[in-house]
């Protein structure tokens, strides 16, 4: 986990280490306002932005399923982690296309 040091202290709100983290985990939209505030945070690391960033794609699958998800939305999850795990953002990718084979195009490409 990302700790605070040298009494610098984290952006108001913004969830980092503890309970708080676990909220983000379980729902990313609730703690942050899009992937992108994710994948630019200062204080969370590589593998904390990824797994956040995966369970954000996770629950956007999950509504992919139902009907329910929007495409801009997916788009920004999967963008944003591209950037640290891009094997699964492609995963995700294909899983979207099977779930919705009407869905114009991919993710761009960075």
């Amino acid at each position: 986990m990302t700790t605070q040091s040298q009494g610098v202290s984290p952006p108001s709100g913004i969830a980092i280490v503890g309970r708080p983290f676990v909220d983000a985990l379980l729902d990313p939209r609730t703690a942050f306002a899009s992937p992108d505030v994710v994948a630019n945070h200062a204080w969370l690391s590589r593998e904390e932005k990824r797994l956040i960033l995966w369970s954000w794609a996770r629950d956007l699958l999950r509504e992919a399923r139902d009907g329910t998800a929007q495409t801009a939305a997916c788009e920004a999850v999967l963008g944003a982690l591209a950037r640290f795990d891009p094997a699964a953002a492609d995963e995700f990718e294909g899983a979207f296309a099977t779930l919705s084979p009407d869905r114009e195009g991919g993710r761009a490409q960075n």
